[in-house]
């Protein structure tokens, strides 16, 4: 199981660093969640190194089982526009004929606001989207993906992704009330949202660094990774103040290009 970073960076995107988005991959299974300013570029660039089976040719996004938006802010859900644009009108097609969407209640209506009316009829041309609802379950492909409500001003779901090669839980955005431990629990890596740290804690919309280790302690995961932190602080310290909750528990930061072997706890790409 891989995890590419396509994004981590919070609220809004860097010059290097997109907005929230990720790859998941098994060995028969590609999930693209989360799909933040600059992600789409990101994730083509990702498949391309990545080859069908039995086939030299490389993934496009057409391959992909699904795209799962936690929740419509447009940190998480923007690039959403270009992927319809790239199916409307390039080659690329399915094989389904639509490319599958999970998201939360009212999707397609919200995203139709920036679109005309042929736009609109041809979003349900272009999409097949699976509405879900707290607690719901859903498979793609060969991973099992569970849906949680997080502590946040709209909608916003937090995923436990299980396949037979492991388990991973995404906080999406979250604020401390909501039971990300109980949800997290045993997963091999918890990839949780730490917008703060110690010093700079914002409206309870978010959480620190610390609390994400705390969470993580709680949770007795394999491996913390934290998300979405605040592009202005220093991810050193926000890695530290989370260490420092979650023990024994390695930490690790998101950073964009990245991608972990999850099975083997380490990255497979190297920083820069």
């Amino acid at each position: 199981m891989l995890l590419t970073i396509l994004g981590s960076s919070g609220t809004y995107p860097t010059a290097a660093n997109p907005s929230s988005g990720h790859l998941l991959q098994t060995s028969d299974t590609n999930i693209w969640f989360d799909c933040g300013s600059g992600t789409f570029a990101a994730l083509q660039a990702a498949l391309a190194n990545h080859f069908r089976p039995d086939s030299d040719d490389p993934l496009t996004f057409a391959d992909l089982d699904a795209l799962i938006i936690t929740h419509l802010h447009s940190d998480h859900f923007l690039d959403v526009y270009p992927l319809y644009y790239a199916l409307r009108f390039g080659s690329a097609r399915p094989a389904s004929g639509r490319f599958r969407v999970l998201c939360p209640p009212g999707t397609p209506d919200f995203l139709a606001q920036l679109f005309d009316k042929e736009d609109t009829t041809k979003l349900h041309e272009v999409f097949e989207f699976d509405v879900m609802s707290p607690d719901s379950e859903a498979s793609v492909g060969g991973v099992s993906v569970q849906f949680m409500l997080m502590d946040h001003p709209v909608d916003t779901f937090g995923l436990r992704m299980t396949s037979p090669s492991g388990v991973v839980t995404y906080s999406s955005d979250t604020g401390p009330k909501a039971d990300l431990a109980k949800f997290a629990q045993d997963s091999d890596l918890l990839l949780c949202e730490a917008t703060y740290q110690d010093d700079t804690q914002g409206p309870p919309l978010h959480l620190t660094a610390s609390q994400a280790g705390q969470i993580a302690t709680e949770a007795n995961v394999g491996r913390l990774m934290l998300t979405h932190i605040w592009p202005e602080l220093d991810l050193a310290v926000s890695k530290l103040e989370a260490q420092q909750f979650a023990g024994s528990i390695p930490v690790e930061i998101a950073y964009a290009g990245g991608c972990f072997d999850i099975a083997r706890g380490k990255w497979v790409t190297e920083r820069g």
